[in-house]
């Protein structure tokens, strides 16, 4: 009959449970770089976009002067408000497009929250269940010995 040895087993099982968490842990870490990462270039980009913002109401502002001070040219000086005007919608459809990206990055880091939760769960119940079969199995094995020490 086989010798198995039912301590170690459990400390076996243990530790691939372990080794799995690290795993986890590890691809977590990463996921959450490279989502670090794209934050930081989101981030730049809104930057960007409200400099470039800045420069057009700056800009504004100087034409609506020269608006002032140039009333006889005041047909072409509308078309180029137009072409700004359309220009800053541009962006500002860019901009929503942009943060409208970035709807998944943090709906995956709800779920992997969820999953590390759920893992940790499912850790602790294999744990109570290792627990338990080992405490029946020296209850068993105490029986036996009882049994034939008894004959």
């Amino acid at each position: 009959m086989l010798n198995i040895d039912w301590l170690v087993l459990a400390y076996a099982g243990i530790f691939l449970s372990g080794v799995g968490v690290l795993i986890i842990c590890i691809s977590a870490a990463r996921t959450l770089g490279t989502a670090r990462k794209s934050i930081i270039s989101v981030t730049e980009c809104v930057e960007d976009v409200t400099n470039i913002a800045e420069d057009a109401l700056t800009l504004a502002k100087d034409l609506n002067e020269t608006v002032k001070k140039v009333e006889g040219h005041l047909e072409p000086i509308m078309v180029e408000t137009n072409i700004l005007l359309q220009n800053a919608n541009i962006l500002a459809e860019d901009m929503q497009v942009k943060s409208e990206k970035l709807d998944p990055l943090f709906n995956t880091a709800e779920g992997l929250a969820s999953s590390i939760n759920g893992l940790q769960s499912s850790v602790d119940n294999m744990k109570n269940n290792v627990t338990g079969f080992r405490k029946n199995t020296d209850e068993k094995i105490n029986d036996l010995s009882e049994k034939v020490e008894e004959k």
